[in-house]
């Protein structure tokens, strides 16, 4: 059996892992051969957080899918919790959904402090090989570092791992702008240009994939819907313009807004909504403007309506945004009985907070209030200007297929999305499909409808029809978004709200392996 050896501890892992690779006071292992789906698992220790291991746990859970195990736990000599929760996870090899689980188990005890953690995700055909090869993992602990010792392993790991990190964001960083300047140099040239119309790319899409004989019988299934894509202009976009990145445009006495904590949520794009073409594959006004925005860890959204006429004020995106939004997140800790973030630290590296009488934080430097965004990570640092091209999709699922003589229904689903494509950058959307394979309550409209009901709109649960996109921003592009792992944030909202102007009960979340 591998054995793997970190400062702190080591472990052995099962023949079926193979692939061990030891970083600070983490170690993880995952299964040969490696692909999207190979199962992992991975142990490590860190500074006891100020929540029990009940409470913590339950905050990872919710991300993790539905629990259909919780139990008590005890190994080598330190207590806590395990969790086994089943997920989906999308193959971008196969392009393929896998029903997946995710194990979690997180003990207390250390001594000199601190918490072991271990998790371990597999697809559910692999379950229990991988569980019992997970517990047998954690049988073989045996701890090599104790009291001062033990906390010096474990700052020692988290410099060597926060080293690793910022050499990982400073390729990304230069990553992003050499993809920034092939685009600038590609603009320069004149590669981005008129387009075909969505029926011309879509009956070239099914000739390129040998599918051109079924176009009578595919086209009723494909839907209707509308591509944003970056365009060739450089620099600030106009005001009121179309666009993803950068600092909002809002009327002019509207503030940045701001989450319950009072962190101010981040932008992401804005819709002029006049400039849509017509027909419009959904119900919204004619014109005014939609800023869409997000809070911590993607965990909420909002969008907002400036109705047409309305005077905008640019409201710049600060040079120090990142920065700055990284050093407010080391001033304040999440609160349980609140249900918000509070100040734990009143200043740090320049930066002051203070609270105010509804409890809500504001940050300030050298006594110059400051936006202190609610995420260092969902910052478009370089606002691009969007164009709109009308597109259709197929699904990639649907029973209609076999009628239609396509038996393997991916090939052509795949031709379809390539063809239909503008352009070599991300390919945002409003309306029509995502491309998801997900069905009934795990679709888009499924979970759209699923957060309806949890957050007490009844009325829109329960027409899960009336749910479309209002817009999929996908990661990379000249803005620089990466939405988790390269992932892709959507918006839903309800046509029995948006045909009267209404945009308060969208629903976000986050389409990513």
């Amino acid at each position: 059996m591998p054995k793997a050896t970190c400062p702190e501890f080591s472990v052995e892992f099962s023949d079926l892992f193979p692939t061990v690779r030891v970083v600070g006071t983490s170690i993880g292992a995952r299964a040969a051969v490696e692909t999207a789906t190979s199962p992992q698992m991975s142990v490590w220790t860190d500074a006891t957080d100020r929540r029990r291991v009940a409470a913590a746990l339950t905050a990872i859970t919710k991300d993790l899918g539905k629990v259909v195990e919780r139990r008590p736990v005890s190994v080598a000599g330190l207590t806590g919790e395990f969790v086994d929760c089943q997920d989906k996870l999308k193959d971008w090899d196969t392009g393929k959904t896998v029903p997946w689980r995710r194990l979690r188990v997180m003990l207390e005890g250390l001594d000199g402090g601190g918490r072991l953690h271990a998790t371990a995700m597999c697809a559910k055909a692999d379950h229990p090989e991988v569980s019992a090869a997970f517990f047998q993992m954690l049988d073989s602990v045996t701890f090599l570092a104790a009291g001062a010792e033990a906390e010096a392993a474990r700052d020692a790991g988290a410099a060597e791992a926060d080293a690793l990190l910022a050499f990982a964001r400073e390729r990304m960083e230069d990553a992003a702008t050499a993809a920034a300047a092939r685009t600038a140099a590609a603009d320069e040239a004149g590669v981005t240009g008129p387009v075909a119309d969505a029926e011309t790319r879509f009956r070239d899409a099914l000739k390129a994939g040998g599918f051109a004989r079924l176009r009578t019988r595919l086209r009723p299934l494909a839907a209707p819907g509308l591509l944003l894509v970056e365009t060739a202009d450089h620099g600030e976009p106009a005001l009121g313009r179309t666009r993803v990145g950068g600092g909002p445009d809002l009327p002019d006495e509207a503030p940045w807004p701001r989450d319950a904590s009072g962190l101010h949520l981040n932008f992401l794009a804005q819709t002029d909504l006049a400039a849509l073409p017509s027909p419009r594959p959904g119900a919204l006004p004619d014109s005014g403007l939609l800023s869409f925005f997000s809070g911590v860890d993607l965990s909420e959204g909002l969008v907002l309506h400036a109705p047409a006429g309305a005077a905008l004020t640019h409201r710049p995106l600060p040079d120090d945004a990142a920065a700055t939004a990284e050093t407010a997140a080391r001033m304040i800790a999440w609160s349980s009985d609140e249900g918000r973030f509070t100040l734990t630290v009143p200043a740090l590296d320049g930066l002051e907070g203070a609270t105010d009488a509804d409890g809500r934080i504001s940050f300030s430097r050298g006594g110059a209030p400051v936006v202190a965004l609610a995420s260092e990570h969902e910052i478009g640092v370089r606002p691009r200007a969007l164009r709109i091209e009308p597109t259709l999709a197929l699904p990639l699922a649907d029973d209609r297929y076999a009628a239609a003589g396509v038996a393997n229904p991916f090939p052509l689903w795949s031709a379809v999305r390539d063809g239909m494509a503008v352009g070599d950058g991300p390919q945002h959307q409003m309306f029509g499909l995502l491309g998801s394979e997900a069905q009934g309550d795990a679709s888009p409209a499924g979970v759209a409808a699923s957060r309806a009901r949890k957050a007490g709109w009844e009325d829109l649960a329960a027409a899960p029809d009336g749910w479309f996109v209002l817009l999929a921003l996908r990661s990379g592009g000249g803005a620089g978004f990466e939405f988790w792992d390269h992932g892709s944030v959507v918006f839903m909202a309800h046509a029995a709200d948006t045909a009267r102007g209404d945009f308060s009960r969208t629903v976000m979340y986050v389409e990513s392996t």
